[in-house]
């Protein structure tokens, strides 16, 4: 099955048995499992929604109906936060940070959401300086 079809499942499946949008948590309020670090095919349908643009038409309304969502993790311990800043998509991380998206998270390597960032480069030889 393909990527676009799991998730159009997901998203329809959310909107057939959600009554109503839930309103953000902070991570300590949802359950392990969405703490939990480790790959599967929805950690992996969210890194291609982010880093294809698609985001916000196709998995929005299952964040909205599943706040916690915004609380996973991928093995490496990244998730929609760090995905959003690294393919530089704005909307989604003020959107993620509506829903309580942990911006001090660290990952593997000790890094933090924001550090993913591209560095911006403004001509030849100039880059802005490297964030720590």
């Amino acid at each position: 099955m393909k990527t676009s079809t799991i998730v159009c499942v997901l998203v329809l499946a959310c909107f057939c048995f959600a009554d109503e949008v839930k309103p953000p948590q902070p991570s300590y309020a949802c359950p392990d499992e969405a703490k939990r670090w480790e790959n599967t095919e929805f950690t992996s349908a969210i890194w291609q929604a982010i880093s294809s643009g698609q985001f916000m038409a196709n998995l929005r309304p299952q964040f909205d109906i599943e706040p916690c969502l915004a609380h996973v993790r991928s093995l490496d311990g990244r998730g929609p936060l760090f995905w959003a800043y690294e393919f530089d998509r704005h909307d989604v991380i003020h959107y993620l940070k509506e829903r309580l998206a942990d911006e001090d998270a660290l990952d593997v390597h000790g890094k933090k959401p924001a550090q993913m960032a591209q560095p911006k480069d403004f001509g030849v030889g100039f880059r802005a300086a490297d964030r720590m």
